[in-house]
């Protein structure tokens, strides 16, 4: 039976399963414990928003001298394998192959296949952008009775996926109308039976506009020659093309770009170039594979207002927390030309809901000049940490961010909110969350 790896939702066929299901009673043990530890010290990385894993395989070759143990994965995520260790039966002059590969291989019009000859113990290789899927880790010393030992790293995408398939026009998933400061995530390139190559989106937006666009791809893309990511907004109720661009770098304030209220939109990315097979002779190859999230986030251009500034939208994900996840939001703060010189204060509150009753609020703040004014990254993470600020209880929470001035009395002389709110699921009795507010990094100067 395969080992289930991890549940984080279904794509292209793959159905819910448990954190840790079906799995042979040889590894069960092992797997039970490395789902502590990862429960433990599972670490979400900033650039590339992933979370990692690490397993055990041991196994004995059979009569063919090889060994496959068959696990699944429910998120698309990047794969490192290492040797740890092999004991032949008897005194023999082969050298051992480890590797991946698709059970279907044969089958699928792409496939994950991927062998290592003579791999060096304790070294790690990969990694290998796999798809959510079912697959095989693969030992290999045309010897029976050999006893191996594999690890593997499992480092899973957390950056939120598109719903497939959504690989035509036709297929293209309708997010709805969107609001200014909306951001478009996904994932692109990772390969399994199927290669994701396409993404289609088709979306509207609440409000008419002239909007600014930024696009942010994952390195991978950018560590290989000739990958291409390209990106284009077509405005279908007008028959016109609204935005191109192509990645894999990263692109700030695209446009302006004028959007209408009740005008359908397509977006559509393609990676290209970032796939090939490289043979390293005596009958195997590897593949050379790069993908990674992107996320598209589009803002309107505020109207002119006597304001000095103003907080024009604040943005959450997820909405739903469990404990030792982390909740990751922008703020978009807007300067409207006629800011004071001196500071701005920008603060966050985290306030329990109770029914209509707020309970005491826990407040961060962040000085800036004004000059510095534009978006901003945080974390609330529910950690296990000594840095303590407040334990959380289950519940409703809501998230206000405001930008203030204050006069040289300490008066507030101007300030701008909005808020938002989200969940969090009760922690259970061995796990006490607690919250840590950490301001990531300005992300545009």
């Amino acid at each position: 039976m395969a080992t289930d790896i991890l549940r984080d939702g279904g794509r292209r066929g793959c159905g819910p399963g448990s954190v840790f299901g079906l799995f042979s009673s040889r590894t069960a043990a092992i797997l039970l414990l490395a789902a502590v530890i990862i429960l433990l010290v599972g670490n979400v990385h900033a650039e590339h928003d992933n979370q990692t894993f690490t397993f055990p395989f041991s196994g004995i070759t059979g009569s063919l001298g090889n060994d496959m143990q068959e696990f699944v994965i429910h998120n698309d995520g990047a794969f490192y394998v290492k040797l740890k260790s092999y004991v032949p039966a008897s005194p023999t002059t082969y050298k051992p192959r480890i590797g991946f590969n698709h059970p279907g291989q044969f089958l699928c019009p792409a496939r994950y296949v991927s062998y290592i000859d003579d791999p060096t113990l304790g070294t790690s290789y990969g990694p290998y952008y796999m798809e959510a899927e079912t697959y095989n880790s693969y030992f290999y010393l045309n010897s029976p009775g050999v006893s191996y030992s594999l690890e593997i790293e499992y480092r899973r995408q957390l950056v939120p996926n598109d719903k497939e398939p959504n690989d035509t026009s036709a297929q293209a998933e309708d997010l709805g109308n969107l609001s200014p400061g909306a951001s478009i995530t996904g994932h692109l390139g990772y390969l399994g039976c199927v290669h994701d190559l396409w993404d289609y989106r088709r979306f509207g937006v609440t409000a008419s506009g002239s909007y600014l666009f930024d696009i942010r791809f994952d390195s991978p893309f950018r560590e290989k020659a000739g990958c291409q990511v390209y990106v284009h907004l077509y405005d279908e109720t007008a028959g016109t093309w609204v935005l191109s661009h192509t990645g894999p770098q990263n692109a700030d304030d695209l446009g302006p770009k004028q959007l209408e209220a009740g005008h359908t939109y397509r977006m559509s990315l393609q990676a290209s170039g970032c796939y090939e097979t490289i043979y390293d002779g005596g009958g195997t190859f590897r593949v050379n594979n790069k993908a990674g999230a992107y996320e598209v986030t589009f803002t309107g251009q505020a109207p002119p207002t006597a304001d000095p500034f103003t907080v024009t939208d604040l943005t959450v994900k997820p909405t739903t927390l469990w404990p030792g996840e982390t909740l990751n939001g922008k703020v978009f703060v807007q300067n409207n030309k006629n800011t004071p010189s001196g500071k701005i204060e920008l603060s966050l509150q985290v306030v329990r809901l109770s029914g209509n009753v707020q309970e005491a609020a826990k407040e961060y703040a962040l000085y800036l000049a004004a000059s510095e004014l534009k978006i901003f990254e945080f974390s609330l993470g529910l950690l296990l940490a000594p840095k303590k600020i407040t334990d959380l209880a289950g519940g409703r929470y809501r998230i206000v961010a405001t930008a203030r001035t204050r006069d040289g009395s300490g008066n507030v002389t101007h300030s701008s909110s909005r808020e938002v709110e989200f969940n969090l699921n009760p922690n259970d009795k061995t796990l006490t969350p607690i919250i840590d507010f950490i301001i990531l990094k300005k992300k545009k100067e």
